[in-house]
């Protein structure tokens, strides 16, 4: 696990390559990878809770209670969990309109390894200012789901970054939607 992501930041064309000859199962996708790196920004952002609580800076600090913060790390856990899963139906389903024919699984591994800045950023957390590093990773994120569009699930280059914009935007509204729903039914 740590090899493969230390060549996703620092080698990512050579990792993507890898990871097509992999073909990891969907366990070891959740178990060695989303389930432990998803774990990093609900702790992270507990700690912070516990630690500068909302009284810590109006401005900069948490809006949140202290007492919610397991509530809300709970929260943030299945939601980050679910996201990937819903960026890999994204994709497996825009790859359809493209003409090509990804297993969900294939979707999977570009969802998962591409979201692999992003949740390493979540460890970032603990201060709540430091989310600046979370777009830096998201950026980031972005380059990777191109390169495994292109790479893994056959998605021209030319047409790749449309691909990832058009994926982006239906998560957007996918996580509007998903968020709306939890909060109407106090989980956030």
């Amino acid at each position: 696990m740590f090899n493969r992501i230390k060549q996703l930041m620092l080698h990512p064309q050579a990792a993507w390559e890898a990871i097509a000859h992999d073909e990891p199962t969907a366990a070891v996708l959740l178990g060695k990878f989303i389930l432990p790196l998803a774990l990093l920004a609900p702790v992270a952002t507990a700690v912070g809770m516990r630690v500068f609580d909302t009284g810590w800076n109006a401005e900069y600090g948490y809006s949140a209670l202290r007492e919610r913060a397991f509530q809300i790390a709970t929260a943030t856990y299945i939601f980050q969990i679910i996201s990937i899963y819903l960026l890999a139906a994204v994709f497996f389903l825009l790859a359809r309109t493209e003409g090509r024919k990804p297993s969900f699984l294939v979707a999977l591994r570009v969802a998962v390894f591409g979201s692999i800045p992003v949740m390493l950023s979540g460890a970032l957390l603990v201060i709540p200012f430091n989310t600046i590093f979370t777009l830096v990773a998201v950026m980031y994120s972005f380059y990777l789901y191109y390169l495994g569009a292109d790479r893994l699930i056959g998605i021209r280059s030319a047409d790749s970054a449309m691909f990832i914009g058009v994926a982006m935007f239906c998560m957007i509204v996918l996580s509007g939607v998903l968020g709306g729903i939890a909060s109407s039914l106090g989980l956030i």
